[in-house]
């Protein structure tokens, strides 16, 4: 698996002074990432013919990964990030109104409804289940705005980056190598290529080899043949 450095996260500094350090920014990537796993699975759970054996299995497969990357991704924060704001200010994810509750609900009831429709196979459970997601959807793309710019301007002006980057190190230990490559894959087509050349780019300096063509590999079966043809020029360089 990637380790904590190879794909470290830089972002723009709270108030985008281009003088400034770039600091590590803990959500926007995965964020990134899911949000693009959610907008594909919502797509295909609306074009899926639910009486069709193979296509209900794929989109089982699809979602069943997504969920459980939001899952996990809500306990990183919950232990880790969440962790590290309350001991800098107690009370902050109650004040900035960021915790999971309503996600986890939203979250629990789409998948309820998307797993009723994957055992009844018949266009009305999939289209029930298909309007309960969007919902779920909705929630999710909320919590994510909401919680992307208020979480890391607490951390950014409470935190030292020594702080910051060991509140990473423990959430990346937990990550599977599995979860990483799915992530990866939602993350590499929903990043911009540049961006994605620069985090290649230091793996390809620092790691195995093996590790970078794994991950090359992922780039490959996920971009479109434009942005991989981009990346490769980029990397190439």
């Amino acid at each position: 698996m990637v380790t904590t450095t190879e794909l470290n996260t830089r972002a723009a500094t709270p108030d985008g002074d281009p003088g400034e350090a770039a600091r590590d920014d803990l959500l926007v990537l995965i964020h990134k990432a899911l949000r693009y796993g959610l907008f594909q699975v919502v797509i295909e759970a609306g074009a899926t013919d639910w009486t069709d054996a193979g296509s209900v299995a794929v989109l089982r497969v699809r979602w069943d990964t997504v969920e459980h990357l939001i899952h996990t991704h809500a306990g990183h924060e919950d232990r880790h990030i969440f962790a590290l704001l309350e001991t800098k200010q107690p009370g902050s994810v109650g004040r900035l109104g960021i915790g999971h509750t309503v996600v986890e609900h939203d979250l629990d009831r789409a998948s309820a409804a998307m797993h009723k429709a994957f055992d009844a196979r018949t266009p009305q459970a999939g289209l029930t289940a298909y309007r309960v997601l969007n919902s779920f959807v909705a929630t999710a793309m909320s919590h994510f705005a909401d919680e992307e710019p208020a979480v890391m301007e607490e951390i950014w002006s409470t935190c030292t980056d020594e702080e910051i980057a060991a509140c990473r190190a423990a959430f990346m230990a937990e990550i599977t190598p599995d979860d990483a490559i799915s992530t990866y894959e939602l993350m590499f087509p929903a990043v911009p290529v540049a961006e994605l050349a620069e985090l290649l780019g230091t793996v390809q300096a620092a790691a195995p080899a093996p590790l970078f063509d794994s991950l090359l590999d992922v780039a490959e079966r996920t971009l479109t043949p434009s942005a991989w043809k981009r990346l490769r020029n980029r990397l190439d360089r």
